[in-house]
């Protein structure tokens, strides 16, 4: 077996306490220093795992959700944390340190993230809204990429699996005395699979068939030792079908032409960085640029199609610095800038209609954390306050050549320029602990947190998941406070419990209600649905993570999450006969359990993942007709390391073939094999 570094065996482990990370304070801290549940997943469990996609590597992690139920052809993921609901926007993602969330809509396209590049992912659970603003009410995902360690280094690998899916990646670095350089690329193709059952397909159900490229690259400049420059850069392009076909009919009642529905997407990501270190101060300045255009062909029934386009752009600049001058104490403050906007149309192609949504927002932030390590260390209290100001305006919601096709927007949504609106919101966070021993400890945190609703949740009317929902540009803000309580405790060398309990207290979610109409869409009824804000919403649950390193070469886990996140207090003026108290949330499993480990042998090394998820409601009355089925899925993988970076892997997920119905009654997607081959230089 080609033998790996000492830094590459040491984060073999699962969870190791030692670890560094900056994503919960802005300051390089262990774990273990940081009063608050935080998991890094390093390289290692990276490359070992058998995955195909950024959002694949966060399935295992307790406290974390992920739906993307045709795998690596979806071309969405939603991850939330800690049963925030089917809220992306509710958990902040970060691509080292900048923000990828979008203000239109709050979701993040986990797929222009290159796996193949990413160096370790830092997961901070419950609300960083103290330090990272709204979208960080359930915690915070920060996808951090290499930077090149060596005068000349890089890698390749292709892989070929079922559905004819050929995917291929490369990443070459470079490092001066000065100046380093990374450019990686990704691709990858598939003809897809048709997840409606077979019983119910028609001519009109196609497989869903993908073919997405990106590229990346940064260059950095180190003007002396403590000073540096970098500058990072992305971009994807996406084309994938939405496994619907559309036959069109000529003047005689025959098909004159047939159409494919299918997703064109072409993002990219821009990002300036200049950092600097003395002998008390530490400092950060970010500017950056996200950008996406986005298409999507649709129909409503047989005789009606239309085009859904979106121009999505998102920026912000920030500057945060730290002050370490005082005995046992480093302060860290800093100013923010975020701003985006929204400019999509429903393009009907068998009418004159045409469809406007659009909006733009800006948020400006000030904070200030502190943290305190009084004497030995084993005492650490960190507190933290935020003060946000957040604004929506340029917002309408337009028909244009409106016909009798359109009137269900006309009737039920808001129409013309909408109002502006701005809000402030003050948020503090105090978390403590006590070390207990040089390895274990036992914390708690008290925080809160704030987000405003997403630009389309004001501005747009149009089909979602499961329906068609409504916006409404009068919601108000989110807002929560959450307290929670933990530990870790190392039994013995290697082996280390972790549990968390934490209760949480939402207030004006944002959350789409039924109001008992239906809309005629993909020739299905589907339900009407009103953003709406719920009065009060309660979430407790617990987590127990078991991780064990036995030796460098075998690392095993074991966790298990329960979560109830129940709406306590409902009421909507526009439907005052609407009774949901006490109801789940939707898109939350009420458990998950995941269990697996790597063991590298001189032979081959071995990969192996158990997931299970609970029940999971897709309708705001917990209809048992309406659910996502409890199902677990068992992944395997094999590889070997040969001479001169060569390795050879072999690997199946979901063996045994489970599969269950998603919210639109398709099959997930079943067994999947696959082989890989990489070679490392």
């Amino acid at each position: 077996m080609a033998q790996e570094t000492q830094n590459d065996r040491d984060t073999l482990r699962m969870y190791n306490l030692k670890e560094a990370v900056v994503s919960a304070t802005k300051t390089p801290r262990q774990i273990l220093e940081i009063p608050m549940r935080i998991y890094a997943v390093p390289v290692t469990a990276i490359k070992s795992g058998s995955f195909f996609t950024i959002d694949d590597v966060l399935k295992s992690i307790s406290g974390v959700s992920v739906s993307r139920s045709m795998g690596f052809l979806d071309r969405r993921a939603t991850v939330s944390m800690r049963g925030m609901g089917h809220e992306q926007g509710r958990t902040l993602v970060l691509l080292n340190g900048m923000p990828i969330n979008k203000a239109s809509t709050g979701s993040v396209n986990f797929n222009m993230i290159n796996l193949g590049n990413v160096e370790r992912i830092e997961v901070v659970k419950g609300p960083g809204s103290s330090m990272y603003g709204g979208n960080a009410m359930g915690g915070t995902i920060n996808f951090i990429t290499r930077e090149p360690q060596r005068k000349f280094e890089g890698n390749v690998s292709t892989d070929y699996g079922m559905f004819n899916t050929v995917g291929t990646n490369a990443n070459i670095g470079a490092r001066g005395q000065k100046v380093y350089a990374n450019l990686n690329a990704f691709a990858r193709t598939s003809t897809g699979y048709n997840g409606v059952p077979e019983e119910e397909r028609t001519a009109q159900n196609i497989k869903i068939a993908l073919k997405e490229a990106g590229v990346g690259g940064l260059i950095g400049f180190y003007l002396n030792p403590t000073h540096k420059i970098e500058f990072s850069t992305t971009f994807y392009t996406n084309d994938r079908s939405r496994g619907d076909r559309f036959f069109g009919m000529n003047e005689n009642g025959g098909v004159g032409y047939v159409l494919d529905a299918d997703v064109t997407q072409k993002s990219g990501t821009y990002k300036l960085t200049y950092q600097g270190t003395n002998e008390l101060f530490s400092w950060n300045t970010t500017a950056f640029l996200s950008t996406e255009n986005y298409t999507e062909g649709r129909f409503r029934s047989t005789t009606e199609l239309y085009d859904v386009t979106s121009k999505r752009r998102d920026w912000g600049v920030w500057f945060n610095q730290s002050y370490s001058g005082f005995s046992h104490q480093t302060i860290t403050a800093g100013l923010e800038y975020k701003g985006g906007f929204v400019d999509g149309r429903d393009v009907y192609r068998t009418s004159t209609d045409v469809i406007i949504n659009k909006g733009e927002s800006n948020a400006f932030a000030l904070y200030l954390q502190d943290e305190i390590r009084p004497g030995s260390g084993r005492f650490s209290l960190i507190p933290a306050l935020r003060f946000d100001y957040a604004r929506f305006g340029n917002g309408g919601f337009y028909v244009e050549g409106a016909t009798s096709i359109s009137d269900y927007l006309v009737n039920h949504g808001a129409t013309g320029s909408l109002p502006n609106e701005g809000w402030t919101s003050l948020n503090p966070r105090l978390a403590f602990q006590y070390r207990i021993g040089e390895m274990s400890r036992m914390y708690a945190n008290i925080g809160t947190g704030f987000r405003p609703g997403a630009l389309e949740d004001m501005c747009r009317t149009g089909p979602i998941s499961g329906g068609v929902v409504v916006a409404n540009p009068e919601l108000k803000p989110e807002k929560l406070t959450n307290y929670e309580v933990g530990a870790d405790f190392t039994l013995v060398r290697g082996l280390v419990l972790s549990p968390s309990f934490y209760y949480t207290l939402g207030r004006d979610f944002v959350y789409a209600v039924n109001t008992g109409e239906t809309i005629l869409m993909n020739n299905r009824q589907r339900p009407l649905l009103k953003q709406s804000n719920i009065g009060k919403v309660k979430i407790t649950g617990f987590e127990i993570d078991l991780n064990y390193t036995l030796t460098g070469n075998l690392a095993l886990f074991a966790n298990y999450t329960q979560v109830n996140s129940k709406i306590k207090e409902f009421f909507d003026p526009n439907n005052p006969d609407k009774n949901i108290d006490g109801k789940y949330l939707t898109y939350v499993p009420r458990f998950e359990a995941a269990a697996g480990g790597t063991l590298r042998t001189c032979l081959v090394n071995l990969n192996l993942l158990y997931r299970h998820l609970g029940k999971q409601y897709t309708t705001d009355d917990n209809n048992d007709d309406n659910t996502i089925a409890e199902y677990g899925q068992f992944d395997a993988k094999i590889w070997r390391s040969f001479a001169h970076g060569v390795s050879l892997t072999i690997g199946v997920n979901n063996l045994f073939d489970k599969q269950v119905k998603d919210s639109n009654g398709n099959l997930m997607m079943g067994r999947y094999l696959y082989t890989k081959i990489s070679v490392s230089f």
